[in-house]
Protein backbone atom coordinates (compact mmCIF):
# COMPACT_ATOMS: atom_id res chain seq x y z
CA UNK A 1 0.00 0.00 0.00
CA UNK A 2 1.34 3.40 -0.58
CA UNK A 3 2.15 5.64 2.32
CA UNK A 4 -0.26 8.01 1.84
CA UNK A 5 -2.93 5.80 1.11
CA UNK A 6 -1.96 4.37 4.37
CA UNK A 7 -1.56 7.31 6.75
CA UNK A 8 -5.76 8.10 4.79
CA UNK A 9 -6.84 4.97 5.80
CA UNK A 10 -5.32 5.37 9.70
CA UNK A 11 -6.58 8.95 9.98
CA UNK A 12 -2.64 9.95 10.67
CA UNK A 13 -1.41 13.15 9.51
CA UNK A 14 2.39 13.28 8.03
CA UNK A 15 3.63 15.08 11.10
CA UNK A 16 2.64 12.36 13.57
CA UNK A 17 4.01 9.65 11.42
CA UNK A 18 7.26 11.51 11.14
CA UNK A 19 7.77 11.74 15.01
CA UNK A 20 6.73 8.03 14.87
CA UNK A 21 9.39 7.21 12.65
CA UNK A 22 12.10 9.89 13.31
CA UNK A 23 12.43 12.00 10.19
CA UNK A 24 11.18 15.36 9.28
CA UNK A 25 7.40 16.37 8.06
CA UNK A 26 8.96 17.27 4.65
CA UNK A 27 10.55 14.54 3.95
CA UNK A 28 7.59 12.29 4.76
CA UNK A 29 5.89 14.91 2.33
CA UNK A 30 8.11 13.63 -0.17
CA UNK A 31 7.91 10.07 0.39
CA UNK A 32 4.45 10.67 0.06
CA UNK A 33 4.64 12.61 -3.07
CA UNK A 34 7.30 10.72 -5.11
CA UNK A 35 9.83 13.08 -4.47
CA UNK A 36 11.89 10.68 -2.25
CA UNK A 37 12.29 7.25 -1.38
CA UNK A 38 13.25 6.36 1.93
CA UNK A 39 17.17 4.93 2.62
CA UNK A 40 16.76 1.85 3.89
CA UNK A 41 16.89 1.99 7.70
CA UNK A 42 13.88 4.54 7.35
CA UNK A 43 12.46 2.09 4.89
CA UNK A 44 12.41 -0.11 7.90
CA UNK A 45 11.14 2.43 10.38
CA UNK A 46 8.32 2.73 7.68
CA UNK A 47 7.84 -1.29 7.62
CA UNK A 48 7.63 -1.69 11.42
CA UNK A 49 5.46 1.76 12.33
CA UNK A 50 3.18 0.08 9.40
CA UNK A 51 3.05 -3.25 10.44
CA UNK A 52 4.17 -4.22 6.99
CA UNK A 53 1.38 -2.51 5.55
CA UNK A 54 4.10 -0.36 3.85
CA UNK A 55 7.02 -2.21 2.76
CA UNK A 56 10.15 -0.83 -0.07
CA UNK A 57 8.33 -1.80 -2.80
CA UNK A 58 5.40 0.01 -2.53
CA UNK A 59 8.27 2.61 -3.17
CA UNK A 60 9.55 1.14 -6.05
CA UNK A 61 7.91 3.20 -8.83
CA UNK A 62 8.00 6.46 -6.27
CA UNK A 63 11.08 8.22 -7.10
CA UNK A 64 11.32 7.65 -11.08
CA UNK A 65 14.20 9.16 -12.54
CA UNK A 66 13.33 12.14 -14.22
CA UNK A 67 14.72 13.28 -17.85
CA UNK A 68 17.26 16.26 -17.89
CA UNK A 69 16.35 19.39 -19.49
CA UNK A 70 17.82 22.96 -20.21
CA UNK A 71 21.34 23.27 -21.36
CA UNK A 72 23.56 20.26 -22.30
CA UNK A 73 21.45 18.14 -22.35
CA UNK A 74 22.24 15.48 -24.62
CA UNK A 75 19.67 15.72 -28.27
CA UNK A 76 17.75 12.71 -28.85
CA UNK A 77 18.55 10.70 -32.08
Amino acid sequence: MKLGTYLTRMDKTRAQFAAEIGVDLVTVGRYVTGARRPRWEIMARIAEATKGQVTADDFLDAAKPRRPSGPGRAAAA
